[in-house]
């Protein structure tokens, strides 16, 4: 391209006479300019001479949709999150006499051949294009050949393209450490799974692939993302607080290529609220071929949701990174969390049961209830609303989507005790572990005490887990004989509506009896003088319709709040309020009467204490099963 100089040397070496313009994305042009035939000095390949120039009415511009930064630098090196990249060749001179066969490798095992004509000084020859499918940094030869005219040279030229690429691939947002209840980021318990019939809860940081896109340990983290792809191989649900900032202990991204000064930002979104986390350096580090990009201690500005709900909190990252001193943004992926938002920080409840784990169905339960709910009250009647229908679904995790769906519903006991000899003939075993009553499906009352305790603790709602028996100014029943205190021989009757006292047929502080007998090792009572009839509707939590029917006296759990008491094994039976006072509105609502066994020996009754073998004594001895009415028993 160019004519001959007059006097040139003509053994002086010949270089191709043209330009090389690298667009990389971009509205600008990188200029290769290479010395015409006949040039005093020639600077050797990859020591040539650059300028910028705006090429804008010449370049071809990529069709891609992707946001490529404008690349114009003093040496010919791109970098891009764009893939299509286009350089053109310039005639640097008159080169209309010649033609030329350009081959460019583009240095990801393809090539391209164009043959090309000359053309006049400044004129476009030809333009290159190219789509790079994998992210990384590519070497480009250009290589022009003369194949007609003789005064024109051919000559090479060398350009650089790294096809930026960042992905999230790892998000954990409180640190693994973290364990205390209120403590922002803290991920939930799976708790639905048994294994051999004991409760197995699924933690954290002890599920998720073996191996994920390089990571050292990515069970560690609460979201995963291995294929980059966007879709997530475990997104595990957290909890933050209203007034919490949210916090991200550590994110790791992955690039095929070794960025420059990467420094991480991102804008989060949650129920509306965006949050912005502000320019931060990341820390890279070389793993099995490509870099793993980390930053930790991350604080977003902005405020979460002013009420509870589950929300997805929608994080989209962006990596700046400095190339010739130019800043390029490159986006990084997106990650979104389920969190539960609650209505105000942990507070643990009273009545010495201490914290509890973050189980998925405190926080679901509670959360999903009192979503949209402003005030503690209002959370409050929200939550126990659900208690009252008697339908809490346990929640049920899907650790890879993130997805809860719904369970059983929570039981309270199981149907089955039809009859009053049923207490002694159904085992009713003892109350639980929380989790265990969680993992099952049903629980005692100990246990659903404590889960509206927990459930309300995670909403910042201070109650007070009580015992009956422990209640002050709670009434036993009468005492059977004297020197024998009810608490120690009285059975308590649960549900006015259940039982029935017919007809007086003894004396002393239990008038209604009935024999007992002992057949087949099961208690029989004559069902006479006092009768108890099975509930036709449910009456209990999980819909159930025949719980045990009686307890030892004072022996249930139920909760105090600031509003009254509840009882959330019922679900407040006969009552659409909270019980006011103990005593009083309580029992009279939820206590039917009291009882006591007694057994004839020498002749003689005696009140059976509590916790003996009924059958075994019952078989060998006559009993009966004393009650009487709680209006009719004294109580204060």
């Amino acid at each position: 391209m160019g004519g001959t100089v007059a006097g040139l040397n003509p053994t002086c070496p010949r270089f191709f006479a043209g330009r090389v313009t690298w667009a990389c994305a971009a509205v600008f042009a990188l200029v290769v300019s290479m010395g015409m035939a006949g040039a005093a000095v020639a600077a050797p390949a990859g020591h040539r001479s650059y300028q910028r120039i705006d090429l804008a009415s010449k370049v071809v511009r990529p069709s891609a949709t992707g946001s490529g930064p404008q690349c114009f630098y003093t040496v010919p090196d791109c970098t891009s999150t764009n893939p299509d990249v286009t350089f053109q060749v310039v005639s640097d001179g008159d080169s209309s006499d010649c033609e030329f066969q350009d081959v460019v490798d583009w240095g990801d095992g393809n090539t391209t051949t164009q043959d090309v004509a000359g053309g006049p000084d400044g004129s476009v020859l030809a333009t290159f294009d190219h789509t790079y499918t994998d992210p990384g940094t590519y070497t480009i030869n250009w290589t022009a050949t003369v194949t007609f005219g003789d005064d024109c040279a051919g000559s090479t030229a060398q350009l650089q393209f790294t096809l930026a690429s960042a992905q999230v691939a790892g998000v954990r947002y409180a640190s693994l450490s973290a364990t205390t209840p209120g403590t922002p980021g803290l991920p939930v318990i799976k708790d639905d799974e048994l294994n051999g019939g004991v409760a197995d809860p699924e933690m954290d940081h002890k599920w998720g692939p073996a191996s994920c896109a390089g990571l050292t340990d990515p069970k560690d983290y609460d979201w995963l993302d291995c294929s980059g792809t966007g879709t997530p191989d475990k997104d595990w649900p957290v909890i933050y607080a209203t007034t919490d900032t949210v916090t991200v202990d550590s994110v790791v991204f992955t690039s095929p290529s070794d960025l420059t000064d990467p420094m991480l930002t991102a804008d989060a979104d949650i129920g509306g609220q965006e949050l912005t986390l502000a320019s931060t350096p990341l820390t890279s580090t070389s793993s099995g071929g490509q870099y793993l990009l980390s930053a930790s201690g991350l604080a977003f500005s902005g405020a979460l949701p002013g009420t509870p709900g589950l929300d997805d909190l929608d994080i989209t990252w962006t990596i700046t990174v400095t190339v010739a001193g130019n800043p390029i943004e490159t986006p990084a992926g997106e990650s979104i969390s389920p969190v539960f938002v609650t209505a105000a920080a942990y507070t643990t409840p009273g009545g010495r049961i201490g914290s509890a784990p973050p189980y998925i169905s405190l926080l679901d339960v509670g959360t999903e209830a009192a979503d949209d709910q402003s005030g503690d009250q209002a959370v409050f009647d929200a939550i126990w609303g659900t208690f009252e229908t008697r339908e809490i679904a346990h929640p049920i995790l899907d650790p890879a989507t993130g997805d809860i769906s719904e369970g059983p519903d929570f039981r309270y006991y199981d149907n089955g005790y039809t009859t009053i000899g049923d207490w002694w003939n159904k085992s009713l075993g003892t109350c639980p572990p929380l989790i265990q009553a969680i993992a099952e499906d049903t629980g005692h009352c100990g246990d659903w005490a404590i889960f509206l305790a927990q459930v309300l603790a995670y909403q910042g709602i201070k109650t007070d887990y009580l015992g009956l028996g422990n209640a002050p100014g709670f009434y036993a029943g009468p005492d059977p004989a004297a020197g024998a205190s009810a608490d120690d021989y009285a059975f308590m009757l649960v549900d006015p509506d259940l039982w029935n006292f017919t007809t007086k047929n003894a004396t002393g502080p239990y008038p209604y009896a009935d024999d007992m007998s002992v057949a087949g090792g099961k208690v029989v009572v004559k069902d006479q003088s006092v009768t108890y009839s099975p509930s036709s509707t449910p009456i209990a939590q999980g819909d159930i319709l025949t719980p045990p029917e009686m307890f030892y006296t004072g022996d249930h759990a139920i909760v105090q709040t600031p509003w009254g008491f509840a009882d959330p094994s019922y679900g407040q039976p006969q009552s659409t309020t909270l019980y006011p006072a103990i005593p009083g509105s309580y029992e009279n609502a939820a206590l039917a009467g009291f009882a006591v066994i007694f057994y004839k020996d020498g002749g003689r009754w005696h009140p059976l204490a509590l916790g003996n073998d009924v059958a075994s004594v019952c078989a060998a001895r006559k009993c009966q099963f004393r009650a009487v009415p709680y209006d009719q028993s004294g109580a204060p």
